[in-house]
């Protein structure tokens, strides 16, 4: 083969595809991150202003029912977010416990109702029946 134009033409293309694919791929990747990191943040902004707005009562008779549910409300956030991380994880396998969200550590868990623990554990749409529950 005398003429290595084609074989030159060729390779370049391929190298190109191949740079502007991983470049691609790098920026989606860093995009969903920093989209992660933003949920984080605003879940954390949402339970804070949560919590700010129910501080500040008055009545000093309810000062243990506003802890209370202060302590539900912390709990609640802490499960949203996991849930949201198991739904945004490759939940494509067939064992519940491989995916690795399922993992992480709740803030006292335990402390929410058994019936509650239950409903959650069949519901297929946990992050909104979560979002339900942070609502009402």
């Amino acid at each position: 083969m005398l003429d290595n134009a084609a074989w030159t033409g060729f390779s370049v293309l391929v190298g190109f595809l191949i740079i502007f694919r991983t470049s691609q791929a790098y920026e989606r990747f860093w995009a969903g991150c920093s989209a992660l990191y933003h949920m984080r943040a605003q879940s954390f902004d949402a339970c804070a202003a949560l919590i700010a707005f129910t501080t500040f009562q008055t009545d000093p008779s309810k000062e243990k029912d506003v802890r209370a549910f202060q302590s539900l409300l912390v709990r609640l956030f802490s499960m949203l977010h996991a849930a949201a991380l198991v739904q945004i994880e490759d939940s494509r396998m067939e064992h519940p416990a491989e995916i690795q969200a399922f993992h992480y550590e709740l803030l006292d868990a335990q402390g929410i109702d058994d019936e509650s623990l239950s409903s959650l554990m069949s519901e297929e749409s946990k992050v909104e029946l979560i979002f339900q529950w942070t609502s009402e």
